[in-house]
């Protein structure tokens, strides 16, 4: 019986070890590595410890792809299959949900162990350049081993839960934005209570002690004490401990939930969802798609429609909510319009972040979507060019930007009327400063490669465009070292940054020349 549970994890593993894509990740991974460790070499004239700013990007690094791989790796161990339908012939055929559990989630999780552990001695290499000892590596190994334990087995209970893998990532992108914001909200708690319940010691003791006990169970605290100097602790901890623990109650709870809720295989058509569906009460020509078809099937299903972008807009203004929430947490003055000025200017800064989140959202299933329901032929039947029916794709896709872009006007407008009088000039010098150009193109450079990689690999195409992204950011460092030397001539970074921006622009449009061959050639098979 054992052996007939193993035997889906035994291929997975033999699969990964032999296919080109995990050839490409641990290839990736040592170009980060190389790109590390030049920026250890570069910052070794000015700093004492170079060994130690190597580590410490090494560590962030980790942290960063883990993080990414819990929405685009793990988030889709079970649902893939529930979407192509196959879950129920591997039920079928006898699989049984410990077959498919370590087979689906647990061979990722060792894949993604063993490329953890094959960093070990070149991070060793921190040691010999100064300022880290061999006690803080295994330390902080160890806390970022017990972290991916714990996105690996979150990402497989939202798998379980959910039918789909856009809303498996969200809900575990979501879980690890609580894990990361617990000492905040446990402070904050603990501020309610004592205005709730008086001075009693127990919700004192929260509002004075839960911040920093919470604390003690994240990552950043964990790793924070690891890089300080004359760390002299174990690689044993609260964080790795509570990850462990939290890790084990997830796979617990996917086994517990898997009968109940992976039987949901997918539909003859795609499942449009609540912010898609059109009311049988109103079917008005709103739900017909008029001049523009392509454009309104990728806003009516991909975007929501009137109730996807409703959604947005209510998810921004609560996200500004939470900021006077914090704001008042902190105990600042209400009462004091350059208060109220910096809190428009951070919601001003969550609006782009969201706009960049729903950027990456829709790239990722800009092009993946019609070769997952097996449409793009169909589409390419339509009397119009590749381009043609991209350019609709993306006219349709841009609307789920407008929450963000009008909330982020809102926040603007809240900050020039609250805020610092030179905010306005502020922010016009940096709309139009290069530097922020060359930032906007990398940004669309990175959407590209996305995008394009999403109709290459089946999951995990963000954290590959990353590690692409690294490695072609590394190859172009002789073009990123001459404009460093322009902009040294010149004593301004803005000079620096426009040639910059000028290469980034011209991938750019290279990259989207590559999507539409490749959105071409997918169409002829």
């Amino acid at each position: 019986m054992l052996s007939g549970s193993l035997a889906l994890f035994d291929r997975a593993l033999k699969t990964e070890a032999s296919g080109l894509r995990g050839h490409l990740l641990r290839l990736g991974f040592a170009g980060f590595i190389e790109i590390a460790l030049l920026i250890a070499a570069a910052t070794s004239l000015t700093l004492g410890a170079p060994g130690l700013a190597f580590f410490e990007n090494i560590c962030w690094l980790n942290v960063l792809f883990i993080s990414l791989a819990a929405v685009s790796l793990f988030a889709t161990a079970v649902t893939e299959e529930k979407e192509e339908g196959t879950l129920g012939l591997l039920r079928m055929a006898n699989v049984g949900r410990a077959a498919l559990m370590l087979g689906k989630s647990t061979s990722r999780l060792v894949a993604a162990l063993l490329l953890l552990g094959v960093q070990m001695p070149f991070v060793l290499l921190a040691i010999t350049l100064g300022g880290v000892l061999l006690g803080q590596i295994t330390a902080a190994f160890a806390c970022l081993a017990a972290y991916l334990v714990l996105v690996a087995n979150l990402g497989l209970l939202w798998s379980v839960l959910c039918r789909r893998s856009a809303t498996a990532a969200f809900w575990t992108g979501f879980s690890l934005l609580v894990y990361f914001a617990l000492p905040p909200v446990v402070g904050f708690f603990g501020q309610v209570l004592v205005q709730i319940a008086g001075p009693v010691g127990w919700a004192v003791a929260i509002k004075e002690n839960g911040a920093d006990r919470a604390a003690e169970f994240g990552v950043p605290h964990r790793l924070g004490e690891i890089f300080a100097t004359g760390f002299s602790g174990g690689p044993w901890c609260p964080q790795v401990g509570f990850c462990l623990a939290a890790g084990a109650v997830c796979f617990a709870a996917a086994w517990i939930c898997f009968e109940r809720f992976a039987d949901a295989d997918r539909a003859a058509a795609p499942d449009r969802g609540l912010a898609g569906r059109a009311s049988s009460k109103n079917p008005g020509s709103r739900f017909r798609p008029g001049r523009r078809p392509v454009a309104w099937k990728e806003y009516r299903f991909l975007v929501g429609g009137g109730r996807g972008l409703a959604l947005r807009f209510a998810g921004l203004f609560a996200a500004f909510g939470i900021i006077v929430g914090i704001g008042a947490y902190d105990g600042a003055d209400l009462g004091a319009t350059r208060v109220w000025g910096e809190m428009f200017a951070i919601w001003m800064v969550v609006c782009v972040a969201a706009a960049m989140a729903d950027s990456l959202f829709l790239a990722t299933r800009l092009l993946n979507e019609e070769l997952k329901w097996n449409t793009l032929g169909n589409l390419l039947l339509l009397p119009k060019s590749a381009a043609s029916l991209l350019l609709g794709k993306l006219q349709g896709a841009s609307v789920a930007l407008v929450p963000a872009l009008v909330t982020g006007a809102g926040a603007f407008a809240g900050c020039v009327a609250l805020g610092d009088p030179r905010f306005v000039e502020d922010t016009v010098a940096a709309a139009v400063s290069p530097v922020t150009w060359a930032i906007v193109a990398g940004w669309c450079l990175y959407l590209t490669i996305v995008a394009y990689l999403s109709t290459v690999v089946r999951y995990g195409a963000t954290v590959l465009g990353v590690i692409v992204y690294g490695v072609g950011a590394y190859a172009l460092s002789p073009v990123f070292l001459v404009a460093a030397t322009m902009g040294a001539a010149a004593d301004s970074g803005e000079v620096a940054a426009v040639p910059i921006a000028g290469v980034l622009a011209a991938l750019t449009v290279g990259g989207a020349i590559l999507c539409v061959k490749r959105f071409e050639s997918l169409g002829e098979r």
